[in-house]
């Protein structure tokens, strides 16, 4: 069995998106964790993400990260 050939797809602070050259397997890589997934079950994922973010919830609490925050007096 070959060893993984992980090519950096994309990288920012400690997140992290690999493809593996021979298995085609992506990797997400969040700070010591590391998941490896078939291209079908990444693409399941991103689906369920997006019906995750689009509860009114997450919503609600996305639009509080964007209001500028009271300075202490």
């Amino acid at each position: 069995m070959p060893r993984c050939d992980e090519e950096t797809l994309a990288r920012r602070g400690a997140l992290s998106i690999s493809r593996c050259a021979h298995c085609d397997t992506i990797s997400l890589h969040v700070g010591g964790v590391s998941l490896r997934l078939e291209p079908e079950v990444l693409h399941h994922l991103w689906e369920l993400i997006g019906v995750a973010l689009s509860a009114p919830s997450v919503r609600r609490a996305a639009l509080s990260f964007d209001r500028p925050r009271a300075e202490a007096s």
